[in-house]
Protein backbone atom coordinates (compact mmCIF):
# COMPACT_ATOMS: atom_id res chain seq x y z
CA UNK A 1 0.00 0.00 0.00
CA UNK A 2 1.27 3.46 -0.95
CA UNK A 3 1.78 6.17 1.67
CA UNK A 4 -0.84 8.89 1.11
CA UNK A 5 1.61 11.60 2.21
CA UNK A 6 3.82 11.02 -0.86
CA UNK A 7 3.32 13.53 -3.68
CA UNK A 8 3.12 11.49 -6.89
CA UNK A 9 2.81 14.22 -9.53
CA UNK A 10 4.44 17.43 -8.30
CA UNK A 11 4.21 20.51 -10.52
CA UNK A 12 6.65 23.37 -10.76
CA UNK A 13 4.88 26.59 -9.73
CA UNK A 14 3.71 29.08 -12.31
CA UNK A 15 5.15 32.59 -11.92
CA UNK A 16 1.70 34.22 -11.83
CA UNK A 17 -1.80 32.79 -11.81
CA UNK A 18 -2.63 34.94 -14.86
CA UNK A 19 0.60 34.06 -16.68
CA UNK A 20 0.16 31.72 -19.68
CA UNK A 21 3.43 29.88 -18.95
CA UNK A 22 2.97 26.14 -18.37
CA UNK A 23 3.31 24.37 -15.02
CA UNK A 24 5.31 21.21 -15.76
CA UNK A 25 4.32 17.96 -14.02
CA UNK A 26 6.80 15.14 -13.36
CA UNK A 27 6.57 11.66 -11.86
CA UNK A 28 8.09 12.10 -8.39
CA UNK A 29 9.52 8.57 -8.28
CA UNK A 30 11.27 8.55 -11.67
CA UNK A 31 11.60 12.27 -12.46
CA UNK A 32 10.10 11.64 -15.92
CA UNK A 33 7.99 14.52 -17.30
CA UNK A 34 4.34 13.46 -17.72
CA UNK A 35 2.89 16.71 -19.05
CA UNK A 36 1.99 20.28 -18.19
CA UNK A 37 -0.93 22.62 -17.53
CA UNK A 38 -1.24 26.09 -19.04
CA UNK A 39 -3.93 28.75 -18.65
CA UNK A 40 -5.81 29.54 -21.83
CA UNK A 41 -4.61 33.14 -22.20
CA UNK A 42 -7.30 35.83 -22.41
CA UNK A 43 -10.12 33.29 -22.13
CA UNK A 44 -8.88 32.47 -18.62
CA UNK A 45 -9.57 36.04 -17.46
CA UNK A 46 -13.31 35.62 -18.02
CA UNK A 47 -13.56 31.89 -17.38
CA UNK A 48 -10.91 29.80 -15.63
CA UNK A 49 -9.74 27.43 -18.37
CA UNK A 50 -6.59 25.31 -18.53
CA UNK A 51 -4.96 23.50 -21.46
CA UNK A 52 -3.62 20.04 -20.61
CA UNK A 53 -0.37 19.23 -22.42
CA UNK A 54 1.32 15.86 -22.90
CA UNK A 55 5.02 15.17 -22.33
CA UNK A 56 5.79 16.44 -25.86
CA UNK A 57 3.85 19.68 -25.00
CA UNK A 58 1.14 18.78 -27.53
CA UNK A 59 -2.42 19.66 -26.53
CA UNK A 60 -4.20 16.69 -24.91
CA UNK A 61 -7.35 18.43 -23.68
CA UNK A 62 -8.85 21.28 -21.65
CA UNK A 63 -10.21 21.69 -18.13
CA UNK A 64 -12.34 24.39 -16.63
Amino acid sequence: MRNLDTELLPSKPVISSTCPLPAFVTDSETGVPVGAFRRNGLKSILKDEWIILGPDEGKQGTAG
